[in-house]
């Protein structure tokens, strides 16, 4: 059986020697290298004998590195946010402008308030924001940095002020990220207090330097500005992400599959 087997295997000598090159001598190498070849293309000639006419099989994916903004764009939905983006970037141009030109930019802060239930693109559009608003020019870095309230609060007194400053020069040219910022006044008073506080003196500090947004449930969003007068007045948008319709979602699933090269 083993002898019949070998003898179809080496029935087609030609088959064998094309796969040297075409040399006067060969090194061993160049025996291995064709042998190697020979073997692999055996699967298909005698085993699955279908495809025997098939030279080769690739898989060539082309990624295209799109801009921010057009990202944003093909994202479903979000159609109220997409506009509001829109006069974020040109807010921020005009401020750019007026500050060339030496003029009085008092005022005029980019922070925001997302809410909305997770999974609504809250923390994606935030990341897009920065990404976009540095290829605008209205920010210098381009930087994101997400934060919660591990993050912020420090375990003694006098520890937070420090910490949300730190986080503050992190972010500096760029965005800063709070999500479930309300989740600051749970458990000790003290701390979280501490922490807006000195989150709401760092906003003017940082005004030009940093854009604070803030994402959340809508409920909890609004209870916690309304802990600091300060707070609100620092917030230039307020951004609501409504839940996605079936519809829509039906919409992100052909286009994630879209993105995997894939088909339902």
């Amino acid at each position: 059986e083993e002898d019949e087997y070998y003898d179809e295997y080496y029935e087609d000598e030609e088959e064998a020697l094309k796969y040297l090159p075409k040399l006067d001598s060969y090194t061993v190498t160049d025996i291995f290298n064709s042998y190697n070849a020979w073997y692999g293309n055996g699967l298909k000639n005698h085993v699955y004998k279908a495809y025997k006419t098939k030279e080769s099989y690739k898989v060539e994916v082309t990624k295209i590195e799109s801009k921010p903004y057009e990202r944003l764009q093909r994202m479903v939905g979000l159609t109220e946010i997409k506009a509001v983006v829109d006069q974020v970037i040109a807010a921020g141009k005009v401020r750019c402008v007026r500050e060339r030109m030496g003029l009085d930019i008092t005022g005029s802060s980019l922070n925001m308030i997302f809410t909305g239930t997770p999974g609504t693109a809250k923390t994606s559009v935030a990341r897009l924001i920065a990404q976009i608003l540095k290829e605008e020019e209205v920010i210098k870095s381009g930087k994101y940095v997400e934060c919660g309230r591990q993050d912020l609060v420090g375990k003694y007194v006098g520890w937070t002020a420090k910490i949300v400053e730190e986080r503050f020069r992190a972010a500096e040219g760029g965005v800063l990220f709070i999500d479930e910022a309300y989740s600051l006044v749970d458990g000790s008073n003290t701390y979280g207090a501490e922490a807006i506080n000195t989150i709401t003196q760092l906003m003017e500090n940082y005004r030009d330097k940093v854009i604070v947004i803030f994402a959340g449930y809508p409920e909890e969003m609004k209870r916690f500005v309304d802990r600091n007068p300060g707070m609100s007045s620092r917030i230039a948008y307020r951004i609501h992400f409504d839940d996605y319709t079936v519809k829509e979602l039906c919409e992100i699933t052909r286009y994630q599959v879209a993105q995997r090269h894939m088909k339902i």
